[in-house]
Protein backbone atom coordinates (compact mmCIF):
# COMPACT_ATOMS: atom_id res chain seq x y z
CA UNK A 1 0.00 0.00 0.00
CA UNK A 2 1.03 3.54 -0.62
CA UNK A 3 1.49 6.15 2.04
CA UNK A 4 -2.00 7.23 3.21
CA UNK A 5 -2.96 10.90 3.15
CA UNK A 6 -5.92 12.59 4.83
CA UNK A 7 -7.93 12.10 1.62
CA UNK A 8 -6.92 8.73 0.17
CA UNK A 9 -4.68 5.68 0.09
CA UNK A 10 -3.47 3.66 -2.89
CA UNK A 11 -3.41 -0.10 -2.55
CA UNK A 12 -2.12 -2.75 -4.96
CA UNK A 13 -4.40 -5.48 -6.28
CA UNK A 14 -2.60 -8.57 -7.56
CA UNK A 15 -3.87 -10.72 -10.43
CA UNK A 16 -2.44 -13.44 -12.60
CA UNK A 17 -3.16 -13.67 -16.35
CA UNK A 18 -2.40 -16.69 -18.49
CA UNK A 19 -1.51 -16.19 -22.16
CA UNK A 20 -1.21 -19.48 -24.07
CA UNK A 21 -0.30 -17.68 -27.32
CA UNK A 22 3.16 -17.44 -28.84
CA UNK A 23 2.91 -13.64 -28.99
CA UNK A 24 2.90 -11.17 -26.11
CA UNK A 25 1.08 -7.85 -25.82
CA UNK A 26 2.20 -4.41 -24.55
CA UNK A 27 0.98 -0.77 -24.72
CA UNK A 28 -2.54 -1.53 -23.47
CA UNK A 29 -4.02 0.38 -20.52
CA UNK A 30 -7.09 0.21 -18.28
CA UNK A 31 -9.13 2.81 -16.41
CA UNK A 32 -11.75 1.56 -13.98
CA UNK A 33 -14.21 2.78 -11.36
CA UNK A 34 -16.20 0.57 -8.98
CA UNK A 35 -19.56 1.58 -7.49
CA UNK A 36 -21.71 0.08 -4.73
CA UNK A 37 -25.20 1.42 -4.10
CA UNK A 38 -24.59 3.90 -6.91
CA UNK A 39 -21.63 5.44 -5.11
CA UNK A 40 -17.99 5.33 -6.25
CA UNK A 41 -15.63 3.56 -3.86
CA UNK A 42 -12.57 2.43 -5.84
CA UNK A 43 -10.78 3.61 -8.96
CA UNK A 44 -7.63 3.29 -10.98
CA UNK A 45 -6.35 5.10 -14.06
CA UNK A 46 -3.84 4.38 -16.81
CA UNK A 47 -3.00 0.90 -15.47
CA UNK A 48 -0.51 -0.67 -17.89
CA UNK A 49 -1.16 -4.24 -18.99
CA UNK A 50 1.53 -6.46 -20.46
CA UNK A 51 1.02 -10.12 -21.26
CA UNK A 52 4.08 -12.27 -21.78
CA UNK A 53 3.88 -14.97 -24.47
CA UNK A 54 3.42 -18.63 -23.55
CA UNK A 55 2.77 -18.35 -19.85
CA UNK A 56 1.60 -16.51 -16.79
CA UNK A 57 1.99 -12.82 -16.08
CA UNK A 58 1.65 -11.25 -12.63
CA UNK A 59 -0.33 -8.03 -12.92
CA UNK A 60 -0.26 -5.35 -10.22
CA UNK A 61 -3.16 -2.90 -10.37
CA UNK A 62 -2.97 0.26 -8.25
CA UNK A 63 -6.35 1.16 -6.74
CA UNK A 64 -7.05 4.49 -5.07
CA UNK A 65 -9.46 4.44 -2.13
CA UNK A 66 -10.82 7.92 -1.44
CA UNK A 67 -11.97 7.95 2.19
CA UNK A 68 -14.94 10.27 1.53
CA UNK A 69 -16.13 7.94 -1.25
CA UNK A 70 -15.76 4.88 0.97
CA UNK A 71 -17.69 6.53 3.82
CA UNK A 72 -20.71 7.04 1.52
CA UNK A 73 -20.76 3.30 0.74
CA UNK A 74 -20.22 1.81 4.22
CA UNK A 75 -23.72 2.49 5.63
CA UNK A 76 -25.73 1.09 2.69
CA UNK A 77 -23.35 -1.89 2.41
CA UNK A 78 -23.70 -2.73 6.13
CA UNK A 79 -27.50 -2.51 5.77
CA UNK A 80 -27.40 -4.92 2.80
CA UNK A 81 -25.35 -7.42 4.81
CA UNK A 82 -27.52 -7.14 7.93
CA UNK A 83 -30.62 -7.72 5.81
CA UNK A 84 -29.18 -11.13 4.92
CA UNK A 85 -28.12 -10.57 1.32
CA UNK A 86 -25.83 -13.26 -0.10
CA UNK A 87 -24.14 -10.89 -2.58
CA UNK A 88 -23.36 -7.21 -2.97
CA UNK A 89 -23.92 -5.84 -6.47
CA UNK A 90 -20.91 -3.80 -7.57
CA UNK A 91 -20.92 -1.88 -10.84
CA UNK A 92 -17.60 -1.83 -12.70
CA UNK A 93 -17.08 0.83 -15.37
CA UNK A 94 -13.99 -0.16 -17.36
CA UNK A 95 -12.19 1.38 -20.33
CA UNK A 96 -9.42 -0.54 -22.09
CA UNK A 97 -7.37 1.46 -24.59
CA UNK A 98 -4.04 1.73 -26.29
CA UNK A 99 -2.01 1.09 -29.39
CA UNK A 100 -1.01 -2.49 -28.74
CA UNK A 101 2.31 -3.92 -29.71
CA UNK A 102 2.53 -7.66 -30.24
CA UNK A 103 5.88 -9.37 -29.88
CA UNK A 104 7.67 -12.68 -29.70
CA UNK A 105 11.32 -13.72 -29.47
CA UNK A 106 12.02 -12.62 -33.06
CA UNK A 107 9.95 -9.53 -33.87
CA UNK A 108 7.53 -6.87 -32.65
CA UNK A 109 4.95 -4.72 -34.35
CA UNK A 110 2.37 -2.09 -33.43
CA UNK A 111 -1.30 -2.54 -34.21
CA UNK A 112 -4.10 0.02 -34.56
CA UNK A 113 -5.21 2.33 -31.73
CA UNK A 114 -8.41 1.38 -29.94
CA UNK A 115 -10.63 2.27 -26.99
CA UNK A 116 -13.35 0.03 -25.58
CA UNK A 117 -15.62 0.92 -22.65
CA UNK A 118 -18.05 -1.32 -20.82
CA UNK A 119 -20.07 -1.39 -17.64
CA UNK A 120 -20.90 -4.58 -15.79
CA UNK A 121 -22.62 -5.48 -12.54
CA UNK A 122 -20.66 -8.02 -10.52
CA UNK A 123 -22.36 -9.86 -7.66
CA UNK A 124 -19.64 -9.98 -4.99
CA UNK A 125 -20.29 -12.83 -2.52
CA UNK A 126 -20.78 -11.80 1.10
CA UNK A 127 -19.05 -14.22 3.48
CA UNK A 128 -21.34 -16.30 5.69
CA UNK A 129 -21.68 -15.41 9.37
CA UNK A 130 -19.37 -18.21 10.42
CA UNK A 131 -16.47 -16.25 8.86
CA UNK A 132 -16.89 -13.71 11.68
CA UNK A 133 -17.41 -10.62 9.52
CA UNK A 134 -19.00 -8.68 12.39
CA UNK A 135 -17.20 -10.18 15.42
Amino acid sequence: AGQPTREHVTIMLHFNAHNPNTIGLTNVFVNYTLYAHGKKFLQGQDVALKLAPNGDTAIEVPATIVYADMARVIGPTARTILEGAKTLPVTADVTIYGKPTVYNEVEAGALFSFSYSTSKIIDVPIPPEEFGLFC
